[in-house]
């Protein structure tokens, strides 16, 4: 076979392994990515949320990211969307040197998550760093599995679309209101997903006990009254445990 057939059949046999995390997978090709192949289902199925103020902040975000100027980007859901409110004070004193963009959407899963960075939030940048906090409003309704896929396509989607961003996976952080099933699924999604984490272009880091007391409930310091969310101090604790990984990674772009 020629070489020209050869590169043909291979270059078939790549895409073919394309899956919706947009990440190649380990089968008979030995490639340097740390993406698998997972089955479809809701979790991993890009899908915009009906909400009016949903898409405004969505828009306002792509003009965001069309200035320009992103080297860190955070990408979530309520708890990352509050750096702008409650952890503010937080967020200027460690973040806003790094032009950092806030793409936290309240109430946002990973399926939305997914649709944003397909529809502009992620055009035309290259951060240094992508810090990822996603999975808690999964806490009903999904096993621990298609929760940790879900988080694991939205790594995925970063590193494709972004080849020169590392990325900071966060552990899902405690869920005072869930029910023990369900703080149990929350914690064996987390794990799950941590197996992505390759240590080159992905990273974890297990930070939910920071946030516990030592009863097992949620610190009543470190998160509000709705035992989901987290005070200016949570925000204070958020940072302390992430910043020497953030500065790590940022210097060793």
């Amino acid at each position: 076979m020629s070489n020209q057939r050869v590169l043909k059949s291979l270059t078939i046999a790549v895409m073919i392994t394309i899956t919706q995390t947009g990440c190649i997978t380990h089968r008979n090709l030995v490639v340097e990515n740390p993406c698998v192949e997972s089955k479809a289902h809701e979790a991993v199925t890009p899908v915009p949320r009906e909400r009016a103020a949903w898409m405004v902040r969505h828009n306002a975000v792509v003009e965001r990211i069309k200035q320009g100027k992103a080297d860190v980007i955070f990408v979530g859901n309520s708890l990352t969307q509050r750096w702008e409110s409650t952890g503010a004070d937080t967020w200027n004193k460690y973040y806003a040197a790094y032009n950092a963009v806030n793409m936290g959407f309240d109430g946002d899963k990973t399926q939305n998550v997914l649709w944003r960075l397909d529809h502009g939030e992620i055009d035309g940048i290259s951060p240094k760093l992508a810090i990822v906090l996603i999975g808690s409003n999964h806490v009903e309704g999904y096993s621990a599995e298609e929760i940790a896929d879900g988080i694991k396509a939205v790594c995925c989607r970063l590193i494709t679309r972004l080849p020169d961003t590392k990325i900071l996976l966060l552990s899902i952080l405690p869920r005072g209101t869930a029910t023990a099933a369900a703080a149990d699924r929350l914690n064996k999604a987390s794990e799950q997903a941590s197996k992505i984490a390759d240590r080159r272009r992905i990273f974890y880091l297990n930070i939910s006990k920071m946030f516990l007391e030592t009863d097992g409930t949620v610190s009543k310091d470190l998160m509000t009254a709705d035992r989901v969310h987290l005070t200016s101090k949570g925000y204070e604790t958020l940072a302390t445990a992430i910043n020497p990984t953030v500065s790590k990674l940022m210097r060793g772009r």
